[in-house]
């Protein structure tokens, strides 16, 4: 049969182009002199004529049916190239239904004249009629519905209005399934890519949505995407395959381990899990929805499988757009001189996700959260909670530069240093911004290791070799390192002085919590490190419950069992039962003069009154007589914020403490940093 070859017509092939390519071959057959002992059974004819026997048959053995996967958010790219790996199968995206957020809202978006029964209608007789010409060529139909989205209410009826009860049955009989993920895995993805729902705030909210739908749809199985990923064992990958094709009524796979099955989408480094499974996340994962979804999903709340990490963004170019008019006469905000700078950013050619906020949407944020009801901080955090890392880091370089503006350089500069702990090194616009706060607030040397920082560690950074020559000129051209607070005396000693090993575990309390993350403060944080390293349990009590809920995210971040008490300190010591080995008193503020009106704001909130030297003296006096009954013998206090005058006398928060301390049997093992480090003789 050398020298003449079947020819098979462009396109997919109708019957009578396979009957007339079945003919082609019967005629090379009967145009071949052999005998028929000289054909082996391994000749490929009868191979070919099964399968194009196989092909004419197979759009009438199959009825033409409509699939659904229902995902919470849009579905893992994994779950898209593991269905695409199924024969003659085509994966479309859901239409959408109009609107967002609550039913009632898309409803009051249509025009009066269109229903939004109406259109789902439309909706679905254009699916199931595609589902049913695709059948007619062999192809089968898997739609992907976003039931965040509103697109799960197309399975809440068949096309058919009513009039052909037959048709309707049959468009009822829908194969379909929830395929998901471990929920705080999928809520994250879609917030960093910022594809959640406008006004779904956080994960317990995400999680209520979710429950929803599994409300509304009882009925529909739900398949956890990562047995059908390379990282589960083969069993669980056959025995979860075999769920799928049984639920979309898709044909058995023969061999799942010739599948190239996928890995679960990359997330961003740092931002899911550390090797043993923890979640790094500063989210509650103790909130009732979210511990509801994934009971009722079958994953963990507090762990979550491994997977991989994105590859750095591409670098981004910038450009200058022009300047939109003030926005509002309303705000109360200060942001004039940085307007032009977040235009810039705003209408940058980034490589990264989209910002979802335009200019007149980032001010009114902001300016919301100013003087909130809730608390001006309070609202900050649920603001930023909702948005999208990179939105959620504009909408804090913004409140850092009004605050700037007025004064307030400490809270301004904890606002950037959070919001540069979620900026891409490669996010050449949020940086460039980063950076003209930071020189505006005389920090040029922090500026330029913000400029550089793609450099060092983006996805085109310089070699190991160069990089480090790079890192060794920044340490030549920035200043001495930030002299360190009170807290540094207490570090130094635990170093010098590491806790012997004993039947008791060792106990070292904070009384006050870091507010702002700034240059030379962060003691909780760094407390807590050091306290882990040496096997010492550490708990830091604060009477702001914002302080204490950033330092419990802070430790689940970190990894650490520590813990965070909203309590006074005064009545947080008076209160405790058993030994103290280590106390750092940093807790209320003394009068210098210079507390901002936020901060006095704090104070009025949760104490009753405004900043006042008595009640600071008061309060460590408390704390000092407690101190001096359940100090553990060998233990040490150290005293923040304390500091002798002209005359010997001790000032500032130790004005009343410190002499109680030293008439008490106390001694003096070092005094700096506008600290004291003490111990019992």
């Amino acid at each position: 049969m050398t020298g003449r070859r079947l020819t098979a017509p462009a396109g997919a092939p109708s019957v009578d182009e396979l009957a007339g390519l079945i003919d082609q071959a019967l005629e090379l057959l009967s145009a071949y002199d052999t005998d028929e002992a000289s054909l082996s059974e391994t000749e490929p004819l009868p191979s070919l004529l099964a399968q194009c026997q196989m092909l004419v048959d197979r759009p009438d053995s199959e009825p033409p049916i409509l699939r659904a996967v229902v995902s919470f958010g849009p579905l893992d790219t994994a779950a898209e190239r593991l269905l695409l790996a199924q024969a003659n199968l085509e994966l479309l995206r859901g239409p959408g239904t109009p609107g967002s957020g609550a039913r009632e809202t898309r409803d009051a978006a249509l025009p009066p004249a269109i229903r939004r029964a109406d259109l789902l209608r439309a909706q679905q007789t254009a699916l199931h009629g595609l589902a049913r010409d695709l059948n007619a060529s062999g192809r089968r139909l898997v739609v992907v519905l976003d039931a965040l989205a509103g697109e799960a209410d197309l399975l809440e009826s068949g096309p058919g209005d009513g009039h052909d009860p037959e048709e309707h049955a049959q468009d009822q009989a829908v194969p379909r399934l929830i395929l998901s993920c471990h929920p705080l895995r999928s809520y994250l993805l879609a917030r960093q890519r910022g594809l959640l729902p406008l006004g779904m705030a956080g994960l317990e909210d995400y999680a209520a949505a979710c429950l929803q739908i599994l409300e509304q749809f009882p009925q529909l199985p739900h398949l956890q995407l990562e047995t059908l990923s390379v990282e589960a064992g083969n069993g669980t990958v056959e025995a979860a395959l075999a769920e799928l094709c049984t639920a979309l009524r898709l044909p058995p796979v023969r061999d799942a381990l010739a599948l190239d099955l996928p890995a679960l989408d990359p997330v961003p480094a740092g931002a899911l899990l550390y090797p043993d499974g923890d979640p790094a996340t500063e989210e509650r994962l103790d909130s009732p929805a979210y511990q509801d979804l994934c009971r009722r999903l079958g994953y963990a709340p507090e762990r979550m499988p491994a997977v991989a990490t994105v590859e750095q963004a591409r670098r981004i170019t910038a450009t200058l757009p022009a300047l939109p008019a003030r926005p509002t006469e309303r705000s109360p905000s200060r942001l004039s001189a940085v307007l032009p700078h977040l235009a810039v950013a705003l209408d940058a050619d980034a490589a990264l996700a989209p910002f979802r906020l335009d200019l007149y949407e980032l001010i009114a944020r902001v300016e919301d959260c100013l003087d909130h009801p809730d608390g001006t901080l309070e609202a900050i955090d649920a603001c930023v909670d909702a948005l999208s890392p990179r939105d959620g880091a504009l909408v804090l370089i913004t409140c850092a530069a009004h605050f700037e503006a007025v004064g307030d350089t400490h809270l301004a500069r904890s606002l950037l240093t959070e919001a540069e702990t979620v900026i891409a090194p490669d996010d050449r616009p949020l940086r460039l911004l980063t950076a003209e706060m930071l020189l505006k607030m005389g920090k040029a040397e922090i500026a330029l290791e913000t400029l550089v920082a793609d450099a060092l560690d983006g996805s085109d950074a310089l070699s190991p070799a160069s990089g480090s020559a790079l890192r060794t000129a920044l340490g030549r051209l920035s200043p001495k390192q930030t002299s360190e607070h009170g807290h540094a005396l207490l570090l130094a000693h635990l170093d010098a002085h590491p806790p012997a090993q004993n039947d008791r575990r060792r106990v070292l309390i904070e009384i006050g919590t870091t507010r702002e993350t700034v240059p030379g403060q962060g003691s909780t944080e760094k407390l807590a490190r050091r306290c882990a390293e040496l096997e010492i349990d550490f708990i830091t009590v604060d009477m702001d419950p914002r302080n204490s809920q950033k330092a419990q995210r802070m430790f689940r971040r970190l990894g650490l069992p520590f813990r965070a008490v909203t309590a006074k300190g005064e009545d947080f010591l008076a209160n405790w039962q058993g030994w103290i080995d280590y106390c750092f008193l940093d807790a209320y503020d003394f009068d210098h003069g210079y507390h901002s009106d936020l901060r006095q704001n704090r104070y009025e909130s949760f104490l009753g009154s405004r900043i006042a030297d008595e009640a600071c003296h008061r309060m460590h006096y408390d704390c000092a007589t407690s101190l001096i009954a359940k100090l553990a013998p060998g233990g040490v206090i150290c005293f923040d914020d304390t500091w002798t005058d002209a005359h010997g006398a001790w000032t500032a928060k130790g004005a009343t403490a410190m002499p109680l301390l030293l008439e008490n049997g106390f001694r003096v093992l070092e005094a700096r940093n506008r600290a004291a480090l003490l111990a019992r003789d």
